[in-house]
């Protein structure tokens, strides 16, 4: 059984992290409380870079 499949019916939240400094995106899921890391994905960043609302100076 595979870790998203364990939480079950419990319904879960979604973040993401977008890298500054490196063209990667890492997708968090959540538990319902968002108190905890169920599972955590990386990927290549796909289409317009984001520009995050605070980039450090």
């Amino acid at each position: 059984m595979g870790i998203l499949e364990q939480a079950g019916e419990e319904l879960l939240r979604i973040g993401r992290i977008d890298a500054v400094d490196k063209p990667s995106v890492f997708t968090l899921f959540l538990n319902t409380a968002a108190t905890t890391v169920t599972a955590c994905t990386k990927g290549p960043r796909s289409g317009t870079p984001h520009t995050p609302a605070h980039t450090p100076q």
